[in-house]
């Protein structure tokens, strides 16, 4: 076997290993979040569901904010979007609750992320995850405003 062959074994080889352990990490990570309800996204939805019936849009709102602060990692945001959206759609609607989202030029989440990043450092977070959940927010506010007009 030639020296050349030998590297390349040994470089497949190496490949292998970095291929399993970050496998092993990603495993042990998502792992252990099983049976968690930030690790369900459809039971954020239930939970959002269940919420909404008894709260206002703003309490909806609050919710997702806590919800973020406890749980902060990705392995939530899908499980927090799914609350908000499923909380805002079945919550009492509360006056002028849409009216600090900007809402033109359609749906578009590019144009609202300052607006998001600032909203959420106003909210006490300073974390990407929440200014994604807000593009629920925006989206629905969005639906609002077309649906009215």
């Amino acid at each position: 076997m030639t020296s050349r062959a030998r590297k390349a074994i040994a470089i497949a080889c190496l490949g292998v290993l970095v291929l399993v352990f970050i496998a092993y990490q990603l495993w042990m990570r998502l792992g252990k979040d099983a049976g968690h309800w930030w690790a369900d996204p459809r039971r954020g939805a239930q939970e959002g569901t269940e919420f909404g019936m008894n709260s206002d849009q703003h309490g909806c709102l609050d919710k997702a904010f806590k919800r973020v602060r406890e749980h902060p990692g990705l392995s939530a945001s899908i499980g927090n979007n799914n609350f908000l959206d499923a909380c805002l759609k079945t919550a009492r609607p509360t006056a002028d609750f849409c009216d600090p989202v900007p809402v033109d030029g359609g749906i578009n989440i590019f144009a609202t992320e300052d607006w998001r990043n600032t909203y959420c450092l106003h909210a006490g977070i300073d974390n990407p995850v929440c200014a994604h959940m807000l593009i629920v927010l925006v989206v629905h506010c969005q639906n609002e405003a077309s649906q009215t007009h």
